[in-house]
């Protein structure tokens, strides 16, 4: 018995959207930026315009991530 188990824990399996083990992981980024991320901050900037330089960022992101091949990207919003 683990020290985990001797304390209740239990585990799960891990989403694949998480598993830091499996390659590919990131290509999944263009996809949760189209459907997630980018609807959220065109909405804010066309409460805001203001913050467009938020949504100007987003796309150098997306622009990133579309090429990013080795899976070891970081961010480039600042």
């Amino acid at each position: 018995m683990t020290r985990a188990r001797a304390h209740g824990h239990t585990y799960r399996q891990v989403s694949f959207l998480m598993d830091r083990q499996k390659p590919g992981v990131t290509k999944s980024q263009p996809g949760f930026i189209d459907f997630v991320v980018r609807p959220l901050f065109e909405t804010w900037v066309a409460c805001f315009p203001e913050s467009k330089v938020l949504l100007d960022r987003i796309d150098e992101n997306y622009a990133y991530w579309q090429v990013e091949p080795s899976g070891r990207a970081f961010y480039l919003v600042v």
